[in-house]
């Protein structure tokens, strides 16, 4: 059997689609995707204790990606956007981000 999953809150927009979230950073990740794809501000919804926090708290500040500058990558799960401060060096070795940086462009280019 499959594993499920809930989601700690739960975005919804105006036109009734539903943007899940595990994290602070997750869901201004995901308020920035639902923006760029034109559904406007989110309402948020805990779904669990820890969503009840993260509601309370709302999403973590962020700053435009500095690996793929705002384009998208696996870096910032791409929706252009990070936590500032956190270019995830501890996660990815610094060759892993050129390359990552390379495929970002060929992607803006295509």
């Amino acid at each position: 059997m499959g594993r499920s999953i809930t989601y700690h809150v739960v975005g919804s927009a105006a036109n009734g689609n539903l943007y899940p979230a595990m994290s602070r950073e997750e869901m201004a990740q995901t308020q920035h995707k639902a923006a760029a794809r034109g559904d406007g501000q989110l309402s948020w919804y805990a779904q669990t204790r820890t969503g009840e926090k993260q509601v309370a708290a709302g999403p973590s500040r962020v700053v435009s990606c500095q690996v793929c500058q705002g384009n998208g990558c696996v870096v910032c799960r791409f929706s252009g956007v990070c936590r500032p401060g956190t270019w995830y060096a501890r996660l990815w070795a610094p060759w892993q981000l050129v390359e990552i940086a390379k495929d970002a462009r060929a992607k803006v280019r295509a």
